[in-house]
């Protein structure tokens, strides 16, 4: 006869802990008389009376990463859509290669545009004319270095 309460998941036994491991979802289920999950966890602590039974939480939840999305190519473009943008990119390609020496070459860099742009997550008035502009960092590299051919 195949294990009836193989298709029941959410609780593990760690016998050399001695413990009885099981998440929230099983918890709430084996409290109520009668279901499967209250059939598991009577046999099991019948068979083992020591046994400490265990809760395990879900996932926890994350903090946003504010640097998610802080690279190089879009730090460039941010500075591409500024006023001086040549002076700034110049700058900036300076300052990456100043990064080379560094013990955290991106902690450089990205120190370097946070006290240049203390506001950058907000959207300058030009930011918001080319919202709907979809460029690639090549395509803006291009453009910017043509203009100064």
């Amino acid at each position: 006869m195949a294990n009836e309460n193989s298709k029941i998941k959410g609780y593990k036994i760690d016998y050399q802990n001695n413990l009885f491991i099981m998440n929230l979802k099983f918890q709430k289920k084996a409290a109520e008389y009668g279901s499967a999950e209250y059939e598991i966890r009577k046999s099991v602590l019948a068979d083992f009376p020591t046994m400490k039974t265990v809760v395990k939480s879900g996932r926890t939840k994350k903090a946003p990463r504010y640097n998610k999305n802080f690279t190089y190519d879009n730090m460039y473009l941010y500075l591409s859509i500024q006023e001086n943008s040549k002076d700034l990119i110049e700058k900036f390609v300076e300052v990456k290669k100043q990064s080379k020496g560094q013990k955290s070459p991106y902690k450089f860099v990205k120190d370097w545009f946070v006290s240049v742009f203390p506001d950058y997550r907000t959207p300058s008035p030009k930011e918001k004319e080319t919202k709907g502009v979809k460029s690639t960092v090549k395509e803006v590299f291009e453009s910017t270095f043509k203009k100064a051919s």
